[in-house]
């Protein structure tokens, strides 16, 4: 539930992981959920990744993979464009986790792609898939640059100051 409302003690009903993957609505959940969603998207991906190596390996290549992917691609938008709703400037400078929940589903597009480039068993047919895919890991490529920007904008850890530790003792430790 969003942070506000646990403050506040007032509980609402969340979608599980499992309806929230399952849907593709733009459904808007708190930035911790976001999170552990596209940490979940991201499972999947790697997933994909040694899935797609395996079947490379013993030339078993099926139109799965492009399902698989293209699956894992779609989870990647719907979610992006919710987590586009998020792009206040005061929000993004104050809410890390919006801003690794957008920096992981942009790394995971690149991901995508770099499996497809690994692999020597994409026929001619397929190269328009794959010029997509690459266009959209440049497109998340800039956008990652973006959000790298805005990281000088994040708050560092509070640090409370202890008292001055005694001369003495810290050469007794060391």
């Amino acid at each position: 539930m969003p942070e506000d409302q646990f403050q506040g003690g007032r509980h609402s009903r969340q979608s599980l992981l499992s309806e929230a993957m399952n849907s593709l609505t733009d459904q808007e959940f708190c930035p911790f959920s976001e999170s552990i969603i596209i940490a979940t998207i991201c499972s999947r991906a790697v997933l994909h990744g040694q899935q797609a190596s395996v079947e490379n390996v013993y030339g078993r290549v099926k139109s799965q993979l492009w399902e698989r992917h293209f699956w894992i691609e779609e989870l990647l938008k719907s979610r992006s464009l919710v987590l586009g709703l998020h792009n206040s400037q005061n929000m993004m400078e104050t809410d890390g986790l919006l801003i690794f929940a957008k920096m992981a589903s942009q790394s995971i597009m690149l991901y995508l792609c770099q499996i497809l480039e690994s692999k020597s068993w994409i026929k001619p047919e397929d190269q328009n898939a794959v010029l997509m895919v690459k266009e959209r890991a440049a497109q998340a490529a800039q956008e990652l640059a973006v959000l790298s920007d805005s990281l000088v904008h994040l708050g560092l850890f509070k640090v409370h100051e202890t008292p001055a530790l005694n001369c003495a003792m810290i050469t007794n430790i060391s």
